[in-house]
């Protein structure tokens, strides 16, 4: 009983308040939720931003050049301020409230990480929106209630 009455409390901050539970808060300009049937083959292509540009492949590996971005990394990174480079896998996935829609396993990230040595994948992920001929890849920076948000454009 306690149980659920906390899981409606949660749920009636988050509606009050104003922010949604999942990560991608649609109120936000340029936000939104994936279109309708996107398939992976909708999303292979590259995609660029102020910051930097992934590239989807057909083969479920991607490649990436000034992301993640150092405030992602940050307290983590050795030399802060110096453009990323990283490469792994990437998925389509459903995108509940706790999973970006487009799910990245980075195996290697420039003067952070590297499989070989550390083991392990490092996760991030985009929230889509768009269309499927014109998807949009999209990241919330900072305080999601500030709306400050990063799209990659194909």
């Amino acid at each position: 009983m306690f149980g659920l009455v906390c899981s409606a409390a949660l749920v009636m901050l988050a509606t009050l308040s104003g922010c949604g539970l999942a990560g991608s808060d649609a109120s936000c300009p340029g936000a939104g939720g994936p279109p309708p049937d996107l398939t992976p083959k909708d999303l292979v292509g590259t995609y660029s931003s102020s910051t930097g540009s992934v590239d989807l492949g057909d083969d479920g590996a991607f490649t990436s050049t000034g992301w993640p971005t150092d405030d992602q990394l940050e307290g983590i990174v050795s030399d802060p301020g110096q453009p990323r480079t990283g490469s792994g896998t990437w998925e389509l996935t459903a995108g509940d409230a706790s999973d970006w829609p487009v799910s990245f396993a980075f195996r290697e990230i420039s003067d952070y990480w590297d499989s070989e040595v550390k083991g392990g994948n490092f996760g991030s992920g985009l929230f889509v929106t768009g269309s499927r001929s014109a998807p949009r890849l999209y990241e919330l920076v900072g305080d999601p209630d500030a709306c400050d948000i990063r799209i990659f454009r194909k």
